[in-house]
């Protein structure tokens, strides 16, 4: 058996004043666990205030989670919506020979109603017949004209949001009405 050292004897008797549990703190008879005083005490206006804290930190967890999952399903119906513009305009011309075309949809019927019986271009047309589209007045027509001016033709109608104040939303109402050719 190994001697005991006097540096050994001093870490067991720090090592022994660290721990929790106490040898006195067992009763021996039963071997039940008897403390003196409570570990750590806490008023009821504390537990009340910490149960408080923690129930915000979870309130806002799940706010925070919530709005996560309706962004990402905002996400998820943008990208399919430009994966199936995408596909549609950049098919081979004997694809597109032999599926119908969903890039310009037709006017509904009651598209006459509202005199407009064909889809405006809005690679060609000017400020007034911009204006004719349901949905584009003069301070959105001069943006498309002027986007239009630097950048060049627009290459699908989905190219709209990139003009200042067109988002997605606003395209497309714009598609049974416009087209880009």
């Amino acid at each position: 058996m190994r001697e005991v050292s006097g540096d050994d004897q001093k870490a067991g008797a720090l090592l022994s004043s660290l721990t929790v549990v106490n040898d006195d703190d067992f009763e021996a008879e039963r071997g039940v666990r008897r403390l003196e005083r409570p570990r750590f005490e806490l008023e009821p206006k504390h537990a009340l205030l910490c149960i408080m804290v923690l129930v915000c930190a979870l309130a806002t967890t799940l706010t925070l989670l919530v709005q996560q999952a309706a962004n990402m399903g905002a996400l998820d119906t943008q990208a399919t919506t430009n994966a199936s513009s995408h596909t549609t305009a950049t098919a081979s011309p004997s694809d597109r020979d032999s599926t119908p075309s969903t890039a310009a949809p037709e006017p509904s019927p009651s598209a006459s109603d509202n005199k407009q019986d064909t889809l405006v271009n809005i690679n060609t047309a000017d400020e007034a017949q911009l204006q004719e589209i349901k949905g584009i007045g003069p301070v959105t027509a001069a943006r498309i004209i002027e986007y239009r001016t630097q950048h060049g033709a627009f290459a699908s109608l989905d190219d709209l949001v990139n003009v200042p104040g067109i988002g997605m939303k606003t395209v497309e109402k714009l598609r049974p009405w416009a087209c880009a050719q």
